[in-house]
């Protein structure tokens, strides 16, 4: 499954889903790598989304 970096996933859910789409995993944390959500757009292609943490 692919992975598109996003400013900030759990805004960028809430603009997709308003707009049709369906998060299929809302967003959740995974450590040491980041923010996580799995979300469908209106036809069904279905992507996670992901921002990043700072490894510092």
């Amino acid at each position: 499954m692919s992975y598109i970096a996003v400013d900030d996933v759990d805004a960028r859910i809430e603009k997709a889903v308003g707009a049709g789409g369906t998060a299929l995993r809302q967003p959740f944390d995974v450590e040491l790598v980041g923010r996580i959500a799995i979300v469908s757009d209106p036809k069904g292609a279905v992507t996670g989304w992901m921002t990043r943490i700072d490894p510092a």
